[in-house]
């Protein structure tokens, strides 16, 4: 035999459910906003010395909301221009896919005084911080 609940069991009931979407709805929220709007400026002309090649392996970690695969010891880049936050390499071999959803994000290399600092997101406009910057171990392509 079923039982009526009280209004008061279903008013927390209520109260519970909100809360449970409420939360939700701001770790939906915090997940859009981390990337930063970053208008990119493009190089003025390719010079060969602004393609690059990494030496090793570098596992870098970006903001919640966004998986980087490791990048391959061997893969080749190219300088394509610069952002506030720093210059911007795209991959020249393959690509570069960032993002915990699918479709992935398209996105380059940044990089500031030879560290990785986060990704730029082509399609978007929009810049993506480090976890924690990395060491780029560059050596030019001759």
């Amino acid at each position: 035999m079923r039982t009526q609940s009280s209004p008061r069991s279903r008013l927390t009931e209520v109260v519970i459910t909100m809360s449970c979407l409420m939360f939700l709805a701001a770790c939906a929220t915090n997940i859009q906003k981390t990337s930063t709007p970053a208008e990119l400026r493009p190089a003025a002309a390719p010079a060969q010395d602004e393609m690059r090649i990494l030496a090793e392996d570098v596992q870098a970690h970006l903001r919640p909301g966004y998986e980087m695969p490791r990048l391959r010891s061997g893969t080749r880049w190219r300088y394509v221009g610069r952002i506030d936050q720093g210059r911007v390499f795209e991959p020249i071999d393959t690509a570069l896919a960032v993002g915990t959803v699918i479709p992935k994000r398209q996105a380059n290399l940044v990089e500031r005084d030879g560290l990785l600092v986060g990704v730029f997101l082509t399609n978007e406009s929009a810049f993506v911080d480090a976890r924690v910057m990395r060491t780029l171990p560059w050596r030019r392509i001759d």
